[in-house]
């Protein structure tokens, strides 16, 4: 959790608490999610009465990226007192952001505790390791037990949450963007929201053992200050004052910035903290390949070529030129260009099923299977009896397409029930058929498998 203080509004100054909830037994779900997030912000609510609205972010995991949570969010602010403005997931393989990091300095604490000759085996033991010598620096820990007798919404009709990464509510009603601030969004309406599904009720999280409070009670963040851009690489005597203490006492620092490129170094691991948290990385080049240094002279050599290497264009072409670089400041790419494209999914026709159903059938019963490869072939060009194609184009399957489908049927035949699907389809004929229609039929799909192996053995 961020902050500010009153008197600070103006600073780069930011608290930080972090509330731990411990359980014995639990469900990684969305309700448990619920049920920690209301009981948080109730909490907070208790430490600072003027607190009004929240904004929360999280990574990508199935409990909360979900619907259930996001259709809750708004009565769970009501009976908090806390509204929630905001919900944004972090990008793929971005992690939790400062939560990992409060998570190491209370791993290495519970280590010290443990290391001490005591043992860590429930959600009390934790919480009394965490809570050993004085606690960890703006850490709070609780043992709780989620109710899931309370758990009231289970089903819902809102599509589409997991391509969705950001999410505001406003004026009662929720918009959704797939990437942060790129083009209005999608809104729903608070009718639309109601119809979507009733939101859960209250969690009655069970506290076993509250929140206890550290010697420190709130850590804090100082924003480094912002460097002003420039077109010019900056040298030794330009940067700032701290970069350029950094690399003076290089030999003495112990703590490198794990971030790949960064060239930062810090004597103490709270510097190296407060870096990570709000600093900016100071990404150069440390040594240069021969192979860069190869690349970078051919594209200088290339470059340099004038006079006859040059072929002279025509005027109506340099015209053409002149427009070009006459438009290159307008944008010609749309907005959202760079997001995920919606994949179509198509299925298979019932002729291309019934054949592919045959074919595999055939090679089952006669022991020599079909060639998915040598089938995409036989499809394009295969006849049926009055000598018109039997698939169309858009019918035609790759070899993994139908490789694919005969793994499946395979699944199916070894289970039984591709011959029980087959019989309860050809079972729906009359009772009273009369036996000639019926050796007419078995005769058809005779002469239809002496087809299908004579075309394999061609």
């Amino acid at each position: 959790m961020f902050g500010r203080d009153d008197e600070l509004l103006f600073s780069n100054y930011f608290q930080t608490r972090t509330f731990i909830h411990l359980f014995d037994d639990c469900t990684q779900n969305w309700f448990a999610v619920a049920s920690i997030l209301e009981h948080t912000l109730a909490t907070l609510k208790g430490l600072k009465p003027h607190l009004a609205e929240a904004f929360l972010k999280s990574d990508n995991a199935g409990c909360y990226h979900t619907a259930f949570l996001l259709l809750s969010l708004p009565s769970l602010g009501e009976r908090s007192g806390v509204r929630i403005a905001r919900y944004d997931f972090s990008e793929p393989q971005a992690g939790k952001d400062i939560c990992d990091r409060r998570i190491a300095s209370t791993k290495s604490h519970i280590r010290r505790f443990v290391n001490e000759g005591n043992s860590v085996e429930t959600a009390a033991s934790m919480k009394a390791a965490i809570e050993s010598h004085g606690g960890v620096k703006g850490c709070y820990a609780s043992v709780c037990k989620v109710q899931t007798t309370s758990q009231t919404m289970h089903k819902h009709t809102m599509t589409g949450v997991q391509s969705l990464n950001n999410f505001s509510y406003e004026g009662g009603g929720l918009r959704a963007w797939r990437a942060y601030s790129i083009g209005p969004g999608k809104f729903y309406t608070p009718a639309m929201l109601a119809g979507l599904g009733t939101p859960q009720g209250a969690t009655n999280l069970i506290i076993v053992s509250p929140f206890g409070r550290p010697n420190v009670e709130v850590g804090a963040l100082t924003a480094v200050r912002p460097v002003p851009p420039s077109s010019v690489e900056p040298s030794a005597s330009r940067l700032d004052p701290a970069t350029q203490y950094e690399e003076e006492d290089e030999d003495r620092a112990l703590f490198a910035c794990p971030e790949e490129g960064c060239i930062k170094v810090y004597q103490s691991f709270a510097a190296l903290q407060r870096h990570l948290d709000l600093g900016k990385h100071l990404i150069r080049l440390e040594r240069e390949t021969q192979y860069d240094q190869v690349k970078r002279k051919w594209a200088e050599t290339c470059q340099s070529l004038t006079g006859g290497y040059l072929q002279s264009v025509s005027s109506t072409s340099a015209a053409a030129t002149d427009d070009q670089h006459g438009s290159q400041n307008v944008p010609s790419a749309e907005e959202g260009w760079a997001l995920k494209k919606v994949r179509n999914v198509s299925h298979f026709s019932e002729n291309v099923r019934n054949y592919l159903r045959e074919v595999f059938l055939l090679g089952e019963e006669t022991g020599h299977k079909a060639n998915p490869g040598d089938v995409a072939t036989r499809m394009k060009g295969l006849r049926d009896g009055s000598a018109k194609k039997r698939f169309h184009k858009k019918e035609w399957l790759s070899t993994v397409q139908i490789s694919r489908y005969f793994s499946r049927l395979s699944t199916l035949h070894k289970s039984g029930r591709l011959l029980d699907d087959t019989a309860a389809a050809s079972g729906h004929a009359d009772d009273d058929e009369d036996e000639d229609d019926v050796l007419a039929t078995e005769a058809a799909a005779i002469k239809t498998r002496q087809q299908i192996r004579l075309e394999l053995e061609l």
